[in-house]
């Protein structure tokens, strides 16, 4: 009897060994071919990237290395020849970390819309730091260098990649609010997203409701209310506060005692570094924020909320954006609802009852246009029917008067598009890096107008009364600004300083006046983005809305005098609109505009990582090959069977290569005498690939 419930305490306890079996047989994945992976190794990561992308993967590199001390400072974490991934085949611009079959992985598409803080930098300086500490925080395990032993330094013996697993214990809010509080404070000043109002009024909006977060909606996802991303909003201001509050190692301290005691759970690691529980860490926080708001709140003068129209839709947890005028008694918009379909809505302002125009998954800069009051061209994500979440883009166009959609381009990877009756003008992905393309509508063919080294242009927008003239929103160096322009001078005026750049904050969404002298654009700064007007006669800004939370995404009706606007109220983003006559109309102090020598040097900031730059190139890349030294076992655990009341003894072994590409499980057992084995291979190196048993 003892012995009988020996066993079965043993085989309890080897649940997470056995379950090893085919954790990486399941984990293998197609990729597109013909990609001719190479690899380039430094000194704590291995970059493996698509042939051509060699610029990239030095970059990469150099960020990742300058970044390295930091991270493992921040989380006690360290790396060595850890894979980083970079994909060139999705234009859903992401990234992740996971520990089984330790690895990150980074699409490098330029990053669309405003889910990141421009004054960051580019897309890799962003997502590549964030990245990192995650993959420092899931290595927190040296049990060779530790003085005390524990069941978790045991479990990183035979299987590192289970062992990383237990870190991903904790709240996904405490690993994204540590991410993210990295990229605000380890990067740049006023740079990641603690330093972006769009981001923390989301947080602030939902603080002042009567419905607000309580801890468990602070640090676990949401799958079904807004915000999705709240754990990232609400996990970092809670790191922050406990960052200052308890100083810079109390994370790197909690990650190591749960990663020793992880049984006993993150909450307790707190309170043991802390030497308070969860609720009380909670109620300070909550009294900390109270405070901080209440001084935020202090600096708005002038709200113009409530001098707005709010549309109040019949449809549940509003997401919309970029509102325009087809006429002057209809809007269009962009938006999903809990209870309503993704896509277009067109809305009769009398009845404020939208309706389904279009159900598509459209480009997340939400950058469309009406032609003349009866054509929309806009771009939408298209899923790959091969190859898992990944996505490419096309243009598409939509007639109002005869309900025809037309899909101009095919796997063109353009978006953001523009036009003045005649050209057709669109933003391209290419390498990573973007272009302004020319897009033929009866053919699809597009043609480079303009290319760019370090700046990334964002959003473009024809003169209704001037069809050579554009508005362009361009990033260069963190610098997010706007240029005036025309088709014949584009490649010489993008190399100039901008026409409007403001010092603490990025500019998005430029919309043309009616009459084609005014400029509409939004402006993230603290302590909320609003609407502003650039008179290009004069020369004066005006900020048009004072809001609590954030106004953007704004565009005129066809006479001017009013504007329709997407307007952040508590957890959603709601359609309002403002007349003229209510317009705050404050001047822009010039001393927050940009110029001279400080905007030149904003522009021309270094890279993140560029004095390592130099002497990573002089390493050559080489091709990635998933050579003899992938079958060393990553897995070695044991395993308990029972068959025909007999019980069945041995061990397994598994592995597989940092691409994923192919993996094995060997499964050795010896029962009345005889020795048994179990082998399964998995290959995906091909479509569909194939696997033995």
């Amino acid at each position: 009897m003892q012995s009988k419930s020996l066993i079965s305490a043993l085989v309890f306890l080897m649940i997470p060994f056995i379950g090893m079996g085919q954790w990486y047989n399941s984990s293998v994945i197609n990729r597109p071919g013909g990609l001719n992976w190479q690899e380039l190794k430094t000194d704590h990561f291995r970059i493996i990237f698509p042939e051509g992308a060699d610029s990239i993967a030095y970059i990469s590199a150099a960020i990742l290395e300058s970044q390295y001390a930091k991270a493992s400072a921040l989380t006690g974490g360290t790396l060595k020849n850890f894979p980083v991934i970079l994909r060139d085949y999705n234009d859903l611009s992401n990234g992740f970390v996971t520990s089984s079959n330790f690895r990150s992985e980074v699409d490098i598409a330029a990053l669309k819309g405003k889910s990141m803080n421009p004054q960051t930098g580019n897309w890799l300086e962003t997502v590549l730091p964030h990245e990192l500490i995650h993959a420092a925080h899931f290595n927190v395990q040296q049990p060779l260098n530790e003085k005390k032993v524990s069941f978790s330094n045991a479990i990183s013996l035979f299987s590192p990649d289970l062992a990383r697993s237990i870190h991903g214990f904790p709240p996904v809010g405490i690993h994204e609010g540590l991410a993210v509080y990295h990229e605000s404070k380890a990067i740049t000043p006023m740079g990641g997203r603690g330093n972006y109002t769009h981001f923390t009024n989301r947080f602030n909006a939902n603080f002042g409701s009567s419905d607000r977060w309580n801890m468990g909606q602070t640090l676990i996802p949401s799958d079904y209310s807004r915000p999705l991303g709240r754990h990232y909003i609400s996990g970092y201001q809670f790191v922050d506060w406990l960052q200052e509050e308890y100083g810079e190692d109390i994370s790197r301290k909690a990650i190591r005692y749960h990663y020793h005691n992880f049984f006993l759970g993150y909450g307790f690691a707190l309170r043991q570094k802390t030497g308070k529980w969860p609720w009380e860490l909670y109620e300070a926080y909550e009294k900390a924020n109270r405070q901080k708001e209440h001084e935020r709140l202090a600096k708005i003068q002038g709200e113009t909320t409530d001098k707005s129209t709010i549309l109040d839709f019949h449809f549940k947890g509003e997401e919309a954006h970029s509102p325009k005028w087809i006429n002057h008694e209809e809007l269009l918009f962009y938006t999903s609802f809990y209870n309503g379909r993704l896509g277009f809505y067109r809305m009769d302002l009398k009845d404020e009852q939208p309706s389904l125009l279009i159900e598509t998954f459209s480009v997340n800069d939400f950058n469309y246009e009406i032609e003349n009051h009866s054509k929309l061209y806009f771009s939408s994500y298209k899923r790959d029917p091969l190859y898992p979440s990944t996505f490419k883009t096309d243009l598409f166009t939509y007639d109002f008067n005869t309900a025809k959609r037309e899909r101009l381009t095919y796997d063109s990877r353009i978006y953001a598009p523009t036009t003045n009756g005649q050209v057709l003008l669109g933003i391209k992905i290419e390498g990573g890096n973007a272009e302004i393309v020319q897009v033929d509508e009866k053919s699809g063919e597009s043609s480079i107008i303009k290319q760019f080294g370090e700046s990334t242009p964002k959003a473009l927008r024809f003169n209704p009364k001037n069809p050579e003239q554009l508005a362009v929103v361009l990033q260069k160096r963190g610098v997010q600004a706007l240029w005036i322009t025309t088709l014949q001078t584009m490649e010489q005026d993008l190399e100039k300083e901008p026409d409007v750049a403001f010092s603490k904050g990025s500019i998005f969404d430029p919309e043309w006046h009616p009459d084609g002298t005014k400029v509409l654009f939004t402006m993230d700064a603290q302590p909320a983005m609003n609407i502003f007007e650039y008179d290009l006669i004069s020369g004066e800004i005006l900020q048009l809305t004072s809001s609590a939370y954030n106004a953007m995404e704004a565009s005129y009706s066809p006479d001017g005098s009013k504007i329709a606007y997407v307007l952040q109220v508590d957890d959603e983003r709601k359609i309002a609109l403002l007349d003229r006559d209510h317009f705050f109309n404050k001047p822009v102090n010039k001393e927050s505009l940009w110029s001279g020598q400080e905007l030149s040097k904003a522009l021309n900031r270094p890279l993140l990582g560029y004095d390592s730059l130099d002497s990573i190139k002089t390493i050559s890349p080489t091709p990635y090959k998933s050579n003899i030294n992938w079958l060393t076992p990553r897995s070695v655990f044991p395993v308990v069977e029972e068959k025909g009341g007999t019980y069945q003894y041995g061990a397994a072994v598994s592995s597989i290569d940092a691409l994923s590409s192919q993996a094995y499980t060997l499964q050795l057992t010896g029962i009345q005498d005889r020795l048994w084995y179990d082998f399964t291979y998995t290959n995906k190196m091909f479509y569909p690939g194939f696997e033995c048993i």
